[in-house]
């Protein structure tokens, strides 16, 4: 009968706490064999509970865990046993009374501290402590833009931006990398030129933002291509004046390919021509026509990407013309 006792006694410490009621983190020890309760119910001498370690569950909790108290007990007598908890949080006592807590609006470097005792119902043990401290969480880069996009001009500049939370509130910084054609470059800034690129060139950008202790997880933007580039003109409208009238010979070329382009008179005077195909421009003027003249080029390439030279032809009435004043855009 003494031993079918003992073994009751040890599960009943195994699963109680100071509310009586079943707690998986109250753990016991085996409790001391039979022969030793036999003696200790002759002798009538009754012995206190022994803690013997207590630690916390996870470790470095975070604001949202439950923390657990695990404990190791153990009565030489082979008493019943019950577990009570004295929870604080940066020593601001939490009412619970449990073997665990949920933490909830705890910040990073908060102490988790739990006092633990133990009674057998006449004697209670010494009081054992356990701690940990809240942990950093890290940041979360939650959105990121990149412009222009989807297709981006040879020449023009990505700018990528992005925003993260950090749930501790601490400052955010970020970095970048950039990737061409899926190949890592060197460039670290939040920009990337694109002056050397070519038409069907892929980029992408990657963020992570950091709150100097921990780095969120990379994430990348969309994939931005390098589309059409302009075509250049190369010439400058200075022209030539001559007996039979003005003439200018428009340069241009096109980046991509180097295939032909077209070229058309946007705005000028009445009877000023361009050759569609050489850009070669000629007009007479008439007496009626002194003045000044805006002038507008197109030059146009196979994609229909076209740009615009701008200048102004001055006629002076005296039927001598000035070379005219260049200004490009």
């Amino acid at each position: 009968m003494r031993i079918i006792g003992w073994i009751a006694a040890a599960a009943l410490v195994a699963g109680t706490t100071a509310c009586g009621g079943s707690d998986e983190a109250a753990v016991a020890e085996p409790a001391a064999p039979p022969a030793k309760a036999e003696r200790t119910a002759k002798t009538g001498t009754n012995h206190a509970p022994v803690i013997r370690s207590v630690r916390l569950e996870p470790a470095e909790p975070i604001d949202g865990d439950r923390v657990h108290a695990i404990v190791a007990v153990v009565d030489q007598d082979g008493d019943p046993i019950e577990i009570g908890f004295e929870w604080n949080i940066s020593g601001r006592p939490i009412p619970s009374g449990e073997a665990s807590i949920v933490l909830k609006g705890v910040t990073k470097r908060d102490r988790i501290e739990v006092a633990v005792k133990a009674s057998d119902g006449k004697r209670q043990s010494a009081t054992a402590r356990a701690e940990a401290r809240v942990q950093n969480r890290r940041p979360t880069v939650i959105g990121i833009a990149i412009r222009p996009q989807p297709e981006v001009e040879p020449g023009e500049t990505l700018v990528v931006t992005a925003q993260a939370n950090d749930p501790d509130g601490d400052s955010i910084a970020y970095s970048y990398r950039w990737r061409l054609n899926g190949q890592l470059q060197m460039d670290t800034e939040d920009r990337f030129e694109t002056d050397s690129l070519t038409k069907g060139d892929e980029i992408q950008a990657i963020v992570v933002a950091s709150d100097g202790s921990e780095d969120s997880d990379e994430l990348e933007s969309v994939v931005v291509r390098v589309g059409n580039a302009y075509p250049e003109i190369t010439s400058v409208p200075e022209g030539t004046w001559t007996d039979e009238g003005f003439s200018y010979q428009v340069r241009a070329r096109d980046p991509d390919s180097g295939g032909p382009l077209r070229y058309a008179i946007k705005t000028g005077p009445k009877g000023m021509r361009v050759d569609s195909v050489l850009g070669k421009v000629a007009w007479q003027p008439t007496f009626e026509q002194a003045g000044v003249h805006p002038i507008e080029i197109a030059v146009t390439d196979t994609a229909g990407a076209t740009s615009v030279q701008i200048f102004e032809i001055t006629v002076k009435a005296e039927e001598s013309v000035a070379p005219p004043p260049a200004s490009r855009r």
